[in-house]
């Protein structure tokens, strides 16, 4: 009986304590401390500093291009071109139309401006003229150009995806002319034109979701004066004195796919 009466006290004397501490810690008295593991790790571990906070955004808006382009090519001027003795210039065929193609790596400075360098491959042309002395003996006149330009671009949003694009653009065309007069035993000799040029533009973009967009667009492109070397031909008179000149022009549509980077 004196083992059980000291087990009871010492019962009521432990559940005594029990009480007073989870009274003092501020819990219920039937309460549970339990020690969870994650919280005592977060507990050590130190604040990040606010800069790891924060989730970046993207660092540019760089972008590249691929156009694919209907050219509908001109040429005026060729009655400057020198050949004496042979009467009244008579025109020939004075338009060319070729596709073409260009690249281009581009920046979007802010939603509405974006700037881009564009390369334009080569393309031939060619355009015919005469004369009333010699109506059979057409001139044959050449030009291969290649243009490196830097593009501006305005859009103005039309939807959440579409908008309507202007541009303008400048840069060096680089044209290589050559020619032939009657049959091509009879040339002039090449010359390199390099000329700075300018552009303007218009067109709508869809962007396609994503990093994708299209473009379709117009745009008109004065290239500059164009001349081959005198003849290498010997003429009536014997002279080098005759040469082949005119100004170029380009009315383009344009399908372009842009990619951002």
């Amino acid at each position: 009986m004196r083992e059980v009466f000291l087990a009871g006290l010492l019962a009521v004397f432990g559940n005594a304590t029990a009480f007073a501490a989870s009274t003092d810690a501020g819990l219920a008295p039937n309460a549970t401390l339990h020690t969870r593991p994650d919280l005592q790790q977060s507990a050590r571990a130190p604040t990040p500093e606010k800069s790891q906070m924060v989730t970046p955004g993207p660092l540019t808006h760089l972008y590249l291009s691929a156009r694919l382009l209907g050219s509908f090519d001109s040429i005026t001027a060729m009655d400057t071109s020198l050949r004496p003795g042979i009467g009244a210039f008579v025109k020939g065929r004075e338009t060319a139309n070729l596709p073409s193609g260009s690249f281009a790596f581009g920046e979007r400075l802010t939603p509405s401006w974006r700037v881009e360098a564009e390369y334009v491959i080569p393309r031939k042309t060619s355009y015919t003229s005469g004369s009333t002395r010699f109506p059979t003996s057409l001139n044959h006149f050449s030009n291969k150009v290649q243009r490196a330009t830097v593009n501006i671009y305005r859009d103005i949003a039309l939807t959440e995806r579409s908008s309507v694009f202007l541009m303008a653009g400048g840069g060096v065309a680089i044209a290589r002319s050559t020619g032939w007069q009657g049959n091509d035993a009879r040339v002039f000799l090449p010359n390199t034109n390099t000329n700075l040029m300018y552009m303007v533009g218009t067109g709508l973009s869809q962007r396609l979701g994503g990093r994708h967009t299209l473009d379709l667009g117009y745009r008109f492109a004065d290239i500059g004066n164009v001349h081959t070397s005198m003849n290498g031909f010997g003429n009536a008179r014997n002279l080098q004195d005759e040469q082949l000149k005119g100004h170029l022009y380009a009315h383009e549509v344009l399908l372009g796919y842009r990619l951002d980077i």
